[in-house]
């Protein structure tokens, strides 16, 4: 989804490939090393990281914060970018 949803946004496959693998390789990689490091990012990691919140969501169990923190992320990492995307596909003009 999240692929389809750059490839949207972005409209040059390159480019969504590209920013696929930033999203799925080096962001948790950076916001993990970032939560680690710094005391103020450990507990607003699980509000932006999606991977983190898709990992909890695998293990299973969420209790009504971590349900609330996975819809936070899947909002700012799928539901915005997509809107987004469509909004500018249909002003652009059909060539």
């Amino acid at each position: 989804m999240v692929g389809f949803t750059l490839g949207a946004l972005i409209r040059n496959s390159a480019g969504a490939v590209v920013a696929d693998m930033v999203y799925a390789f080096v962001a948790p990689g950076l916001l993990a090393f970032l939560a680690f490091n710094q005391g103020w990012f450990r507990d607003l990691r699980p509000w932006v990281d999606a991977k983190h919140n898709q990992d909890a969501l695998l293990r299973g169990g969420l209790s009504a914060e971590q349900w609330t923190q996975v819809s936070v992320t899947s909002l700012g990492w799928l539901v915005l970018p997509l809107v987004v995307a469509v909004i500018t596909l249909r002003r652009s003009e059909v060539k």
